[in-house]
């Protein structure tokens, strides 16, 4: 499984106790993952082993492509490499290229009033203009920590439906809140 070959790193988070389920922002692991469904697939139906490995090659294939475009897009970030966002679920992107995830939210829960404020100071320092949200959640904090450090927020998706293109839409907006 993707998730356990993954395994932890610095910028993923738990989920209530378990490993952070985002798998599929990374293009690296997301091909993990299909080879694996691919294998599945091909094990309770053999009939169709030609459909199922064309598939999986065709997906490589388009994923190691976006995978190196956002290579390239994220090059060169140095220190300025910070993305703060609301709930923790860019672990696995954040580690792909060389990025670091803030979360507002703490094992789902919004800040405390001190969090909030030290989250503040900390923005301010890295002088983030960003806050990123997901429509799956309430802006409130992620609103008032914005307002506190004269920025904005922006709504990425971690669900987004064209995978591709919302992994470029959001390489955008990271690199926009970012250079």
């Amino acid at each position: 499984d993707a998730g356990h070959e993954a395994g932890r790193h610095e910028g993923e988070h738990d989920h209530h106790g378990g490993l952070d389920p985002h798998i599929w922002l990374s293009p690296r692991l997301a091909i993990i993952q299909a080879r694996a469904m691919r294998d599945g697939l091909i094990k309770v139906d053999p009939a169709n082993r030609a459909a199922y490995e064309g598939n999986f090659t065709a997906f490589q294939a388009e994923a190691e492509a976006l995978d190196a475009e956002l290579a390239t897009a994220f090059r060169g970030l140095g220190k300025n490499n910070r993305l703060l966002v609301y709930h923790p679920a860019w672990g696995y992107f954040c580690r792909a290229y060389g990025l670091k995830e803030v979360a507002v939210e703490k094992e789902g829960k919004e800040p405390t009033a001190r969090g909030l404020a030290h989250l503040i100071d900390q923005a301010k320092r890295e002088k983030a203009k960003v806050v990123f949200v997901q429509p799956q959640f309430s802006p409130r904090a992620a609103q008032t920590l914005a307002k506190a450090i004269g920025g904005r927020v922006v709504a990425i998706d971690p669900l987004g439906e064209d995978w591709g293109d919302n992994l470029r839409r959001v390489a955008r907006e990271v690199r926009g809140a970012l250079y």
